[in-house]
């Protein structure tokens, strides 16, 4: 089982979502079966957006993810009537929603064209974090959000990152060691450096809500993840 500072009866319900995600992964490892882990993130993501991201977003907004992957945010946000477009540089053939190919360096919106923009788990393998930052502060409007779930991670064991690529979630995503190496080994970002994009960006931090490392993810990462809801003035 996971071990961390929380007592889980204290916990919301996405924080139990995301320790039964690791939980998951470091207890079935080679049995883990995809589709199960899919379902559990889309049940974090469920949570994360009924206790924290609907408060800010209106039923009529329109916005994109950046690094949509499969779509299963979008997915979530669409239950609550809201227009979605799924932008990533290698959507999946069986993606879901309105796909779009592109990089989040060079957005396809106009700009201030869209209610609200979203970021999570892909902003450190962006090729160019700081161009994207300004990409997403362009395309949102004026009192819209960018909404972003960071890690603040330097990748630190390689090998263990392989083993887990071979064992669960990421097979979904990577079609082998190489492609998993080259997107997320050679991969990081400081929480210093993104804190000072929002600031000479002038955004309004409407929520800063962190999740707490777990001995899991100690052997991967150095510190916890962080869910930030921003407000462009």
């Amino acid at each position: 089982m996971i071990s961390h500072n929380n007592n889980m009866s204290n916990l919301s319900m996405s924080e139990k979502f995301f320790f039964k995600i690791i939980d998951n992964l470091n207890r079935n490892g080679a049995h883990t079966n995809p589709k199960h882990v899919k379902q559990n993130i889309k049940n974090f993501l469920e949570n994360i957006c009924r206790e924290h991201v609907s408060t800010v977003l209106s039923s009529n907004s329109r916005g994109v993810d950046v690094g949509a992957g499969y779509g299963l945010l979008s997915e979530v946000l669409e239950s609550y009537g809201i227009m979605m477009y799924n932008l990533d540089k290698y959507p999946p053939k069986d993606g879901l929603g309105n796909q779009i190919i592109g990089r989040a360096e060079s957005l396809p919106f106009k700009d201030e064209s869209l209610d609200f923009a979203t970021v999570f788990y892909s902003f450190n393998h962006f090729d160019n974090p700081n161009k994207a930052f300004d990409e997403l502060y362009r395309v949102v409007r004026k009192n819209g959000h960018m909404i972003m779930m960071m890690d603040f991670q330097r990748y630190n064991n390689q090998e263990y990152f392989i083993r887990l690529n071979e064992l669960s979630m990421n097979k979904i995503i990577y079609k082998n060691n190489n492609d998993f190496t080259s997107n997320i080994i050679n991969t990081g970002f400081d929480k210093k450096e993104f804190e000072t994009m929002i600031s000479e960006h002038n955004l309004n931090t409407v929520l800063k809500k962190d999740f707490p490392a777990t001995k899991f993810y100690d052997k991967i990462f150095k510190t916890a993840k962080y869910l930030y809801i921003l407000e462009k003035h």
